[in-house]
């Protein structure tokens, strides 16, 4: 009998902080089917303290996980070039958005202390050299590039290569020509290139949007 009234116990709401019904002991206590009272006490302050030690774990994984989070954004993805791209486009005086933000990025002081990738570089009218264009290569999550207005040629587009994600090229009033810039299916993910005020001719457009499926050519 002893067995099977204690088989029949039933588990409590957790938020009671309970988990035996202790009514149930009381009540076997008072029929002298547990005699020594302080069974009842000592499974009570064992539940408890279980229950308690559960709470503090699971309250200090959450406080880890929200510091890791803090620390290393949420989400947030990591292109070691970043950084000294960053310093260079500043210098030159143009200004970068990194992923998962709309803020630029326009002085030394915003540049982030944490790990973060360039989603766009904005170098209009820039003072760049052809052979700056090598900065611009192996970003990984860099969708779009703004050189308008500066003296990039044939030569400085060459050098721009490993942009997997490049959606928006900016090339307007540049000196690039159909040499080079027919050569742009390199980014298969185009879907936007300005060129205006270049000498491109309308074959080398055609051509591109054949190969560019869904490309928009502003010319």
């Amino acid at each position: 009998m002893y067995f099977s009234v204690l088989h029949r116990s039933e588990v409590t709401d957790y938020d009671n902080s309970t988990i035996i019904d202790y009514s149930l002991i009381k009540r076997l206590t008072a029929r002298n089917i547990l005699p020594n009272l302080w069974l009842y006490q000592y499974l009570d302050l064992t539940m408890k303290f279980v229950i308690n030690l559960v709470r503090l774990r699971l309250f200090g994984g959450i406080c880890l996980s929200l510091f890791y989070l803090a620390i290393n954004g949420c989400g947030s993805v990591h292109d070691p070039n970043s950084k000294p791209v960053t310093e260079f486009v500043l210098q030159a005086g143009g200004k970068v958005i990194q992923t998962g933000s709309d803020l630029p990025i326009d002085s030394t002081a915003k540049i982030p202390d944490r790990n973060f990738a360039i989603r766009e570089i904005d170098l209009t009218d820039a003072k760049i050299k052809n052979i700056d264009m090598k900065n611009f290569s192996s970003l990984p999550y860099l969708e779009s590039l703004n050189l308008h207005g500066t003296s990039l040629t044939n030569k400085g587009l060459a050098l721009i290569t490993d942009l997997p994600k490049l959606q928006s090229l900016e090339l307007a009033y540049t000196r690039v020509s159909d040499e080079e810039v027919s050569k742009l299916t390199r980014f298969p993910r185009l879907r936007k290139i300005f060129l205006y005020g270049t000498s491109v001719k309308p074959q080398t457009i055609e051509d591109l949007k054949s190969n560019l499926k869904g490309c928009v050519i502003y010319k």
